[in-house]
């Protein structure tokens, strides 16, 4: 009885997960250009000047992908400021992280998202993680209590979930219109420790 309970809620949770999924990204769809345009230059603006960005020797971004906000502006200063720079690439079922030294070096790969070659040094926790780190990440959407709803396919979740010291200088961005009040989630749900909307 008790299992079939367990399986009610985790049916629930998708289900409630995919309706809000669907409605957040027909609003994030939906931004006027000149909007985005200015929020992905305040988002730049405020990961720059973050103390996390600051004081980070070993950074891992994302390249945005279709309506996400931009991150490019922040993955070019984070280069020309010498910082060792790690970008997600899709193998199989999991996600990996691999050095880039110019963006010029991406790829089209998983669902059409740049993504590194794999060819290049791959990030390894054990060997950075004494090092002044800081990890971006994507999202559909966030709620008040900084909890966080990927795309459904659990790669940052399962990435984070055996890394402590680098979720907690994890960031989650996005736009404004990607909040909503309270988020379903389940113990296989990582938040970042930070989130900044704009």
């Amino acid at each position: 009885m008790k299992s079939m309970v367990i399986n009610d809620n985790l049916t629930n949770i998708k289900e409630e997960k995919r309706n809000i999924r669907k409605e957040i990204l027909q609003k994030r769809a939906a931004i006027p250009l000149e909007q985005r345009k200015m929020a992905d230059i305040v988002i730049a603006d405020r990961i720059i000047g973050h103390q996390w960005f600051y004081r980070s020797e070993v950074f891992l971004g994302f390249v945005n992908y279709n309506t996400e906000i931009s991150t490019i502006d922040i993955l070019t200063e984070a280069l020309n400021k010498g910082k060792k720079l790690f970008l997600p690439k899709i193998e199989e079922n999991s996600m990996n992280f691999y050095r880039v030294n110019s963006l010029n070096e991406l790829k089209e790969g998983y669902k059409g998202i740049l993504e590194p070659k794999g060819d290049s040094e791959r990030f390894d926790y054990s060997i950075y993680k004494d090092a002044r780190l800081l990890i971006l990440i994507p999202g559909v959407a966030f709620d008040v209590y900084g909890n966080r709803m990927g795309y459904g396919k659990g790669f940052y979740d399962r990435f984070l979930a055996d890394k402590e010291i680098l979720r907690t200088y994890s960031v989650g961005i996005g736009y404004k219109c990607q909040q909503v009040d309270l988020l379903p989630v389940d113990e296989l749900d990582i938040k970042p420790y930070q989130v900044i909307l704009v």
